[in-house]
């Protein structure tokens, strides 16, 4: 085991911490331990007692580790890492600026964790870099200036991020009017769309405008009039996880069509016209922790919505909003 360079246990279900002896393995080079349930912090891995100045690749992906990486001052020693996969995690904290230090770096994924803040610029900027995603998690601010033409789908699913290639950073706050051009439902790399608080905005949702591949909507306190279930385009938001409409002028009934939404997480529609009575089909798009109750409600009240967990409902229990089980 000592002469070992490469150890691949992907796929194995494991359930526990890693082994300390893999800190044992003096000249290993590829770690893969991807699409298992290994819990615990990283410190087995980047802890102070191990150094991985000579790993080339290591995929820790669709886990359940938990904690931080900013404070493991050795991740900017890792001088011959190509590939670095940490997605799908209970990871938390900023991305650190160190890993900027690593020269030979191509990939780096930390999609669908709990990392905040910024992008470092350094980071974002490796000379080697190809493949980079950070999609999903709670990062803001500016994305750096950067020379590999990332797609927007590596940022996706931070809402507080923005330009290029998301939309630029000034399009909420500025007292915007008039009729929202056609363009816009034509930029097919657009995922993220925020013209919030500008209070003159009207129509958006026209014929001519496509919203499938967006993930992030917010329309909020503007002038937009008119009904929106008579659009079909509305149940084909594949990507779709936040729409908010609130403090509009927007009337007739809430469509059926959003109930076929499987991956919206946040629906804001207050402080309009809308009539009717609320669809079935979104009612049971209910996410989140049921809380608790004194009353002994049956499991049967809380069905059909897929997105609940903990008491009563059996063997579902709840997980941080960034941490799902791989």
């Amino acid at each position: 085991m000592a002469s070992l360079s490469s150890l691949n246990l992907s796929n194995n279900g494991f359930h526990s911490a890693i082994p300390v002896e893999i800190m044992n393995l003096s000249i290993l080079r590829i770690l893969d331990l991807h699409l298992n349930n290994f819990t615990g912090g990283l410190p087995p891995i980047f802890g102070d007692g191990l150094s991985l100045s000579w790993y080339s690749y290591i995929d820790l992906s669709y886990n359940m580790f938990v904690g931080r990486i900013d404070n493991f001052a050795n991740l900017g020693n890792m001088e011959s890492l190509e590939t670095l996969v940490l997605s799908n995690n209970c990871l938390g904290g900023s991305i650190p600026e160190y890993p900027g230090k690593l020269r030979q770096l191509r990939t780096l994924k930390v999609a669908k964790n709990g990392f905040a803040g910024s992008i470092p610029s350094g980071v974002i900027n490796l000379v080697s870099l190809r493949e980079f995603d950070v999609s999903y998690n709670k990062l803001t601010g500016k994305i750096p200036s950067h020379t590999t033409p990332f797609p927007a789908s590596s940022f996706k699913g931070n809402s507080g991020l923005c330009d290029s290639p998301l939309p630029p950073c000034e399009t909420a706050y500025n007292m915007l009017s008039g009729v929202l051009p056609a363009w816009i439902g034509k930029m097919a790399s657009l995922s993220s769309l925020n013209l919030s608080n500008n209070g003159g905005l009207r129509p958006i949702f026209g014929d001519g405008l496509s919203l499938s591949w967006y993930s992030y909507i917010d329309l909020s306190y503007n002038m937009f009039v008119g009904r929106i279930d008579n659009l079909e385009n509305l149940g084909n938001m594949e990507s779709l996880e936040t729409l908010v409409l609130s403090n509009n002028c927007l009337g007739g009934s809430i469509p059926e069509s959003l109930g076929k939404l499987r991956q919206l997480r946040t629906l804001k529609v207050a402080k309009n016209g809308f009539a009717g009575s609320i669809p079935s089909g979104v009612i049971n798009l209910l996410t989140g922790k049921i809380p608790s109750h004194t009353t002994p409600f049956p499991a049967s009240s809380f069905k059909g919505n897929s997105g609940l967990c903990d008491s009563p409902l059996p063997h579902l229990t709840c997980y941080p909003e960034y941490c799902r089980p791989g």
